[in-house]
């Protein structure tokens, strides 16, 4: 990590061991390095990277990760106007992001498997996400509203902008990636008819499986906070999502002074 870090004040970019090293430090710091047995760069992989539980090997296309993270950071640069010198931060905390995302599914799989984070709400949404998996076509066609994905989406942005808060980039900067935290989560609580469906119920209407009373049940029992029901993609109160609307608002007002 701290060459990562090193690399980021000197305005260089991370590469494919510094990847590799993070992944590792990751999951000895996490408490569960026997479930990464080796990092693998393929330029022929079919996607952009995955995580594969029965050879417990992280998979990436360095190209399409590069890609995805050009394509992203440019779209920032002309949304808020970054300059030149200092895009190869944004280019950074978007590759970091997919190797969180990808390390946050391993760190599932341990929390799944050794029950540590003991909340059954997040343990059933995960085994339904195992579930409907298994059909290929379904994964496909509604990837972004599973439960396990909703989780890594958020966590893996989390994740990057609580390394980068560790570095000398500039507060506007910081603040610009926050934003993109408050994006992640907010992106598929929906409204409709004055009413706010949460990605797990629109996940529920395409897929099913979920019996909402149960998992309400569950979520009473775990006592799980407002904050946590967002990155998690749970039913909230209108008021709790507008508290996050009213935080995102107010950071992008900033960052426009």
């Amino acid at each position: 990590m701290e060459t990562i870090i090193n690399k980021i004040n000197k305005n260089e970019l991370i590469d494919q061991e510094d990847f590799r090293s993070l992944a590792l430090s990751f999951c000895d710091k996490k408490g569960f390095p026997y479930l990464l047995k080796d990092i693998s760069f393929d330029d022929d992989f079919h996607d952009i990277a995955a995580y594969k539980p029965r050879s417990r090997i992280l998979v990436f296309n360095f190209d399409k990760v590069k890609e995805l993270a050009i394509k992203t950071s440019k779209s920032l640069q002309q949304i808020y106007g970054i300059p030149d010198e200092s895009i190869n931060h944004f280019f950074n905390f978007n590759l970091l992001y997919v190797i969180y995302h990808e390390l946050r599914h391993i760190e599932q799989d341990y929390d799944r498997d050794c029950n540590v984070n003991n909340n059954p709400a997040f343990t059933y949404l995960y085994d339904i996400s195992i579930v409907a998996g298994r059909d290929h076509s379904i994964y496909t066609k509604f990837h972004d509203l599973f439960p396990i994905e909703i989780d890594a989406n958020n966590y893996g942005f989390i994740y990057s902008y609580m390394t980068l808060l560790n570095t000398d980039i500039s507060p506007r900067e910081k603040k610009i990636l926050l934003l993109q935290v408050y994006n992640s989560i907010l992106l598929r609580y929906k409204i409709e008819n004055k009413k706010l469906i949460s990605p797990i119920e629109l996940f529920n209407d395409n897929v099913g499986l979920i019996s909402l009373e149960h998992l309400f049940d569950l979520i009473k029992k775990s006592k799980i906070d407002s904050f946590d029901k967002l990155v998690h993609g749970l039913p909230v109160s209108k008021y709790d999502h507008y508290k996050m609307y009213v935080k995102k608002n107010r950071t992008l007002k900033t960052i426009n002074r």
